[in-house]
């Protein structure tokens, strides 16, 4: 199941859940989020919207990195799973996907407190 929450307009919180046959045991959350660092360019060493592959392999650009690399990596192990015939865990699994964690939350989970 999958809902998606706007607290604040245009910053959508992604809730993903699956569902565990001993829904009384504490669930898993595993977070992520969505968004990305501002553009300064003079604070950047290569364009932040290149891609640049450096010689040894690693990849500097906005966004390339940090949490959206977690993010599909917890999805592809749940769709893993799922291809392997495990269409239940014991404990229900949620994923969310959260705004505004790079500039401190003002969007993100702050409404919450």
């Amino acid at each position: 199941m999958c809902n998606v929450v706007e607290i604040v307009p245009d910053n959508p919180i992604v809730i993903m859940r699956w569902d565990g046959y001993q829904p009384e045991l504490p669930a898993i959350m595993l977070n992520s989020h969505m968004d990305v660092v501002p553009v300064v360019e003079e604070k950047w060493s290569y364009p932040p919207f290149s891609g640049t592959i450096t010689p040894d392999g690693k990849i500097y650009g906005r966004g390339t990195q940090d949490m959206k690399s977690i993010g599909i990596q917890q999805l592809e192990a749940i769709r893993r799973l799922k291809s392997r015939g495990c269409n239940q865990l014991r404990r229900t699994v949620y994923l969310t996907f959260v705004p505004d964690e790079e500039l401190g939350g003002v969007k993100g989970m702050k409404p919450f407190y």
